[in-house]
């Protein structure tokens, strides 16, 4: 899991580079760029802050429930 929170955050720039049209060459920092996005949409939040909110939010309603899934999420299986 650390894996992939080490990665979200450079696919995230790596796109909004893209989106921009900014190459790496043009010597633009992350920091920089951060800011144009803040710019154009008056918010930002890291992909991966919203990644784990949702995550949470999920969890939450998934434990209000009484489903299997609630079971299953939980480990509480009664054996014999």
């Amino acid at each position: 899991m650390a894996e992939l929170e080490r990665k979200i955050p450079v696919v995230e720039m790596r796109y909004f580079r893209k989106i921009l049209g900014i190459s790496y060459f043009d010597h633009v920092t992350n920091e920089e760029i951060r800011n144009i996005i803040t710019q154009c949409t008056g918010l930002y939040e890291d992909l991966l802050t919203t990644v784990k909110k949702c995550k949470l939010k999920w969890y939450g309603h998934v434990t209000r429930s009484s489903g299997l899934s609630t079971i299953v999420l939980q480990g509480t299986v009664q054996g014999e």
